[in-house]
């Protein structure tokens, strides 16, 4: 066993001899505090793989629940609300390893911090000074993103400019981008999306889900119909309905099906829907339709006649202004590599489509590929 799994083993046998009598359990607990400070700042600086502080939360986790059952009320309540010290402590040691930079960009001040190994420009800061400047947003690029956000809430930094993680996904498209934050001009929007493109969009430019067109599908003329009558249909109760094969929620607007193919139950979807479509901004609406054949294009366009906030997406190059022909699809070797054309569509869009432009208005927004 190595020093370190000593340390461990000596802190939950402390957990274990904590006194139990009122007067003098909660200086014990914060002496055993103070102990896990003194480790975690011991392999903070060693490099070793914290790991070990998961396991350890979870043994004091399992203590606090077996102290509820054998021990006074009082006593549990105090133990419960000392417990978050120890994710506290941990984020906050976690924020003298990471490195901090400041930069100006599109007229704001921005703080973006990293790790030690990662490269980035600008004018680098001491963590403990960064409350003496002010910064208009905080972008953190590392993987612990939520531990560095609640040690920088705990050194009393608003929270409402720390801006989502953008440190890269397991899936590129699901990945927070700050240069289209800061370049989006048009951020109060309601998109009508067919599929989840919708929801990789909204991640993308840290934006609310102001719809309830999130994580679902819709059938190619169920779509169609909706937008035909956009009004009428998110005025009718949703209502859920089985459909054998199917193992996910199933809505009806009137006659139009939306599988909610992302979600685990009814109420998951009902609530979650009521509170997005509470946020429909009715005056800003955009629409997005993969299309599957050029009739698919021609009907999405008549119906949208009357405005330009809308963009089609077709494996076939289809002769109208707002749809873009994502050429690589017709690679046989490409198409081996995907589920669907929709796969590729989520995967590749960025590549083809510039959806600042497009949301901001311009008509610029096709990229040559």
């Amino acid at each position: 066993m190595n020093a370190i799994d000593q340390n461990i083993q000596y802190l939950i046998r402390k957990i274990g001899m904590l006194e139990f009598q009122e007067k003098n359990f909660k200086i014990s607990f914060n002496n055993m505090v103070d102990d896990f400070v003194t480790l975690y700042e011991h392999v903070a600086t060693s490099g070793i793989n914290l790991e070990i502080f998961n396991q350890f939360s979870s043994t004091l986790v399992d203590y606090i629940e077996k102290f509820n059952i054998n021990h006074s009320q009082p006593q549990y309540i105090l133990l419960n609300d000392l417990f978050p010290q120890f994710y506290i402590i941990k984020a906050v040691v976690k924020l003298s390893g990471c490195k901090y930079f400041v930069n100006n960009y599109a007229g704001k001040r921005i703080l973006t911090i990293t790790g030690h190994d990662e490269l980035n420009s600008g004018i680098e800061l001491d963590f403990m000074n960064i409350n003496n400047y002010g910064f208009d947003f905080i972008i953190i690029k590392c993987k612990e993103y939520e531990e560095v956000k609640v040690g920088l809430i705990y050194l009393s930094v608003s929270y409402s400019i720390i801006l989502p993680s953008s440190y890269p996904s397991r899936n590129g498209i699901e990945t927070f981008q700050s240069e289209s934050f800061f370049n989006l001009e048009n951020n109060d929007f309601s998109l009508i999306s067919d599929d989840c493109w919708g929801g990789f969009l909204y991640k993308q430019l840290g934006l609310p889900y102001n719809t309830p067109f999130m994580w679902m599908y819709i059938r190619n003329n169920d779509y169609l119909k909706l937008i035909s009558d956009i009004y009428y249909y998110l005025n009718q109760k949703l209502k859920f309905i089985s459909i054998p094969g199917y193992n996910h929620p199933i809505g009806l607007l009137d006659d139009v099906y939306i599988f909610f193919n992302h979600y685990r139950n009814e109420e998951e979807v009902e609530g979650k829907w009521k509170k997005r479509l509470e946020r429909f901004n009715w005056d800003n609406i955009y629409y997005k339709f993969s299309a599957v054949c050029e009739e698919d294009v021609r009907v999405f366009n008549a119906i949208l006649k009357e405005t330009d906030k809308k963009i089609s997406f077709s494996h076939q190059a289809y002769a109208y202004p707002q749809n873009i022909h994502l050429t690589g699809w017709q690679d046989e070797e490409v198409r081996r590599q995907y589920a669907g054309f929709y796969q590729y569509l989520h995967l590749h869009s960025n590549k083809y489509f510039d959806a600042v432009e497009w949301l901001n208005g311009s008509g610029n927004f096709r990229i040559q590929h």
